[in-house]
């Protein structure tokens, strides 16, 4: 499997930056279309999932996630403030308050998302690079070496979890 970063640095080198004007560049940046926001990337991967209320629909959207979590049994065990928690946080996320920060708590979150949707390696890989502008996996960082190698072999998050707590 060819990795993100070398398919990155691949097309890069396959573009022709002289083909593209200063203008060129300035307009794409600023147009919105070129961009996309974290919910709009996250309706798109729960579609991929079997979400189908459609974009926009915030409240379905955050009750099918916390359905999907809520039928893992570690999740579903989280006391209820933890669960509180969850709630509010995708709510923030899909009423665009704010986008989950790079940092190691928000990672943790998105991974609990992606399991919870049942997502192949190569989807979670997609959605760090494209969706949370964050890199792939950084295997030197333990966590995200567990969590690479679950994903990579189809394990589940609770299986995961007891791998991170040994």
């Amino acid at each position: 499997m060819e990795s993100y970063t070398k398919r990155g640095v691949q097309s890069f080198w396959d573009s022709d930056c002289e083909d593209y004007s200063a203008q060129d560049i300035k307009n794409y940046l600023d147009s919105e279309e070129n961009f996309r926001d974290f919910s709009a990337g996250l309706y798109l991967l729960m579609e991929a999932h079997g979400y189908t209320g459609g974009i926009g629909h915030k409240d379905g959207a955050v009750k099918f996630l916390m359905d999907k979590c809520l039928a893992m049994p570690s999740v579903g065990a989280w006391p209820d403030r933890d669960i509180a928690a969850l709630r509010r946080t995708l709510g923030n996320w899909f009423r665009e308050e704010c986008r989950p920060e790079i940092l190691e708590g928000s990672r943790e979150r998105i991974f609990l998302l992606c399991f919870a949707l049942g997502c192949s390696l190569d989807e979670v890989n997609w959605f760090l690079a494209h969706v949370l502008f964050s890199r792939p996996f950084y295997c030197r960082n333990i966590r995200d070496a567990v969590y690479f190698y679950c994903f990579y072999h189809g394990y589940s998050y609770d299986h995961c979890r007891e791998l991170l707590r040994q």
